[in-house]
């Protein structure tokens, strides 16, 4: 059987919002040798956290309400039509494979839908790239942020063409 996405919008101190942390702390933190359980965590109350995730019933034998965290990001409101999008993470053993890109642009299209014209972030050094292929600009010189080297990017939001809009489903 073919896999099953599921892209969610989930609830700050939600058990899925723990799952999140999980993820983030192996992805983002531990590697650095840092600790997210001593950041402040509670100024997450304000911001959003989009999910991807794969549900596992269509796998013979899988429990039909199991699903596998693919990747996560967290979106602050920073003003009039625009947000930063902060502690992107993709689970280690999907990455590479375009789940990352799938978040970003479900994100994207809620957030323009909603008015939000622009959207910046702080990419490490390593990632540039795989925002740039979202078409993410890099902006002034790059700075150390928690030890790593980082870019600031933006994008400016436009509507998105999806070439299947005018023709009826088969």
């Amino acid at each position: 059987m073919s896999e099953v996405f599921e892209f969610r919008e989930i609830v700050y101190g939600s058990d899925e919002y723990k799952t999140t942390l999980a993820l983030r702390h192996q992805i983002l933190r531990e590697p650095l040798g840092l600790n997210l359980w001593h950041e402040n965590l509670s100024v997450e109350i304000d911001q959003r956290h989009f999910t991807l995730w794969q549900r596992a019933g269509s796998l013979i034998g899988s429990d039909n309400n199991s699903a596998q965290l693919l990747a996560c990001v967290v979106i602050v409101p920073k003003g009039q039509g625009w947000v930063k999008l902060r502690q992107m993470a993709v689970n280690s053993r999907f990455q590479r494979r375009g789940l990352g890109q799938r978040l970003i642009a479900a994100v994207e299209e809620i957030l323009f839908n909603e008015g939000v014209k622009q959207i910046e972030l702080s990419a490490r050094a390593s990632a540039v790239a795989f925002y740039e292929a979202s078409h993410y600009a890099c902006e002034g010189p790059a700075y150390v942020e928690v030890g790593l080297p980082h870019q600031r990017m933006t994008k400016m939001l436009k509507p998105t063409v999806n070439p299947t809009n005018n023709r009826e489903q088969e």
